[in-house]
Order: structure tokens, then C-alpha cells, then sequence
């Protein structure tokens, strides 16, 4: 499989390669619209904690004023054509509309949540028909065809320097030097300021020294959904309970979920944006049993849909991944108000 990935790499970034000129030169056309257009995206494949960022950004004090929108694409889906707006009810409902866009609708009640398979169409559509100073685009660094007026880059910190590169050795969407496109970068998932990869990136030239911030995370208490729709928190002991993930970076999901709550009985991985299925479900109800584990946890992001496949999910947890500025929120904010003066 691997020399399969190798023959297919540079057919796939030559084709990257050959889109980014053809917008460079014009020959494909950007448009713009009236609301300022803020995308928050990386240059990896694997999660590097846009959504949460999202959900932090979108609930800073000093941008409580502004009436903002979020793009989400519902990936992996039974959403069919359209624009929609999520509300409390369709928040609930991850298989139909996306993990991430129920996440963002339930964490940000005063913020618009809309889905699309087009994030540029539904950018314009709800540009037309609403007032919104911001609209911000999740995962949009390689959707080109919408014009941003600031465009944020995340780079994982807690992975290594060597998946900065092509695959199959890396995990790169497109050749590193095109990062240069972007105009802010957030190092997420950092627990040191002078971590490898800022070293990696500053070396390299492609970051200015004022335009980037760092984001560490905690982890909250184990939280469900009661039947009644009430938030309720979870108490175990260390180490009582199975661990079951569909994130793009299960190593740091363990680590943390290691170091905060014991090592795990036992866990199941899912890939990223994973439709869990009746036998997933029996898998992950059968584990809890072999191992008598009292809670079954897994991250917000999962949680949604799994509970929804569940007939009894009285054990099923998640651990909220609330994001920390460690250094430049100021500058970020101040960027962002740039935009609207």
C-alpha cells in the first residue's frame, strides 16, 4: 500500500500544485462579498483542533459585539443539497448535519452554525440575507474560490517535524511552502512555547515573529446528556473505563486522556468523522462488558453520534477539550478588529 501512496504523491500535489497557479495567475477567479470572510484551517491531513479553536474564538469576550456566522461542511453525512441553519433540535442530530457543526450549534447558542457541502455558495447565501460582520469557514485554507480577508493556518505541535511532509512519509494536503498564503498561524495542542515545531516553522521563514499564537488545552470533568436534556458530570475511579475514538489524532487523544484520567482499559480507534454503526456500537458495548469498565469515554466530537446508536447510554461520557491562549490572543483579537474598522 504504501508504494501505491508513493506512485500516487506526485500526481496529487503536481494537481495541487497546478490549481494554486491557475488561481495565482487568475485563470481561476476568486469572488468575495460583502461580510468579512475569516477561514480557519491547516496544511495537514488529521485533526489539528480546528473546531475547537473555532468554538474558542467565537467565544472571546472582547468579539461578544459582533453578530457572526460559522460555515461547516457536514462530512460523511447523509445531508443532501442546500444551506441550513442549526438549531437545538438539529444540533442533536450529528448523522444528518456533521460532528463538528452540532458541536459548534450546541457550544455557541449566540453564534449561526450553518451547513453545506459548498462553503463558498452558502457564504454568499447567508451573506445576502443576513448582517453579520464575520463569517468565519471551517477547514477552509485549501477552498480558494471564496476570497478571505484573513486566513489562519493551525499547526499541530504535539505530533513530529516529520509529519510536515509529503505523504506517504508526512501528511501534508499540499506542498509546505504554500503556507506562505496564509496570514495568521495558531500552534494548537502546545504544551511548551518553544516546542519542536515552532522551532521547525520559525527556521524555516515561512512565520513572521508577531503573527502567530499558542493554544494548550485541559480537559474538563467526563460530562452526558441526561434522557431529560441536562448536562450531568461524570465521577470514577482512575482507570474504570474503555476509550473509544474517530478523531484525526487518536495518539494525542490517549496521551491526554492517559494523563488526566489512568490508563484505559481498553479502546477502540475509529477514522476521522467515523459513522458509527449498529455492530460499532455492539463492539463498544461488548468491550465495556469484557472489561467491567464503568464509564465508556470518548471526545465530544464522537459523543453525538454514538449516543444516538445507543438504546442505553447512562454510561457513555465526553471529556469536553476546553483550548488555553498560552501567548498572542491580544494580537489576534486586535487583528480581527483590523478587519472591521
Amino acid at each position: 500500500m504504501k508504494l501505491f501512496y508513493k506512485a500516487l504523491s506526485p500526481i496529487y500535489y503536481g494537481l495541487q500544485e497546478l490549481r494554486n497557479s491557475m488561481y495565482e495567475k487568475e485563470i481561476l477567479e476568486s469572488f468575495s462579498i460583502d461580510t468579512k470572510v475569516i477561514s480557519v484551517g491547516n496544511i495537514s491531513f488529521g485533526g489539528t483542533g480546528k473546531t475547537p479553536f473555532v468554538r474558542w474564538l467565537c467565544s472571546r469576550d472582547s468579539l461578544a459585539d459582533l453578530k457572526m456566522a460559522v460555515v461547516s461542511r457536514p462530512y460523511k453525512t447523509n445531508f443532501k443539497e442546500g444551506v441550513e441553519l442549526l438549531d437545538e433540535e438539529k444540533a442533536l442530530q450529528p448523522e444528518l448535519y456533521g460532528d463538528e457543526a452540532c458541536m459548534l450549534a450546541l457550544n455557541l447558542p449566540k453564534v449561526d452554525v450553518w451547513v453545506s457541502h459548498s462553503k463558498s455558495d452558502a457564504a454568499k447565501f447567508i451573506s445576502l440575507r443576513n448582517n453579520y460582520d464575520l463569517i468565519f469557514i471551517d477547514d477552509g485554507f485549501q477552498h480558494r474560490r471564496l476570497h478571505r480577508d484573513l486566513d489562519l493556518v493551525l499547526l499541530d505541535s504535539s505530533v513530529e517535524v516529520s509529519e510536515y511532509r509529503k505523504f506517504p512519509e508526512g501528511n501534508l494536503r499540499e506542498n509546505l511552502k504554500n503556507i506562505v498564503r496564509a496570514d495568521w498561524f495558531v500552534y494548537t495542542k502546545s504544551t511548551d512555547v518553544n516546542s519542536e515545531i515552532r522551532n521547525f516553522f520559525e527556521s524555516k521563514k515561512f512565520i513572521s515573529p508577531q503573527a502567530f499564537s499558542v493554544m494548550g488545552f485541559e480537559l474538563g470533568k467526563p460530562t452526558r446528556l441526561t434522557p431529560a436534556k441536562k448536562w450531568e458530570m461524570g465521577d470514577f475511579d482512575p482507570g474504570d473505563y474503555i476509550l473509544v475514538t474517530g478523531v484525526g489524532n487518536p495518539k494525542q487523544v490517549r496521551q491526554s486522556f492517559s494523563e488526566r484520567f489512568g490508563k484505559a482499559k481498553d479502546e477502540l480507534f475509529f477514522s476521522d468523522h467515523h459513522k458509527f454503526s449498529e455492530f460499532d456500537i455492539s463492539l463498544i458495548e461488548d468491550l465495556q462488558r469484557k472489561h467491567s469498565a464503568k464509564l465508556i469515554l470518548c471526545t465530544e466530537k464522537d459523543y453525538y453520534k454514538i449516543r444516538g446508536q445507543m438504546k442505553n447510554a447512562s454510561n457513555l461520557y465526553f471529556v469536553p477539550q476546553d483550548y488555553i491562549c498560552l501567548e498572542g490572543e491580544d494580537r489576534l483579537v486586535e487583528k480581527i478588529r483590523n478587519l472591521l474598522s
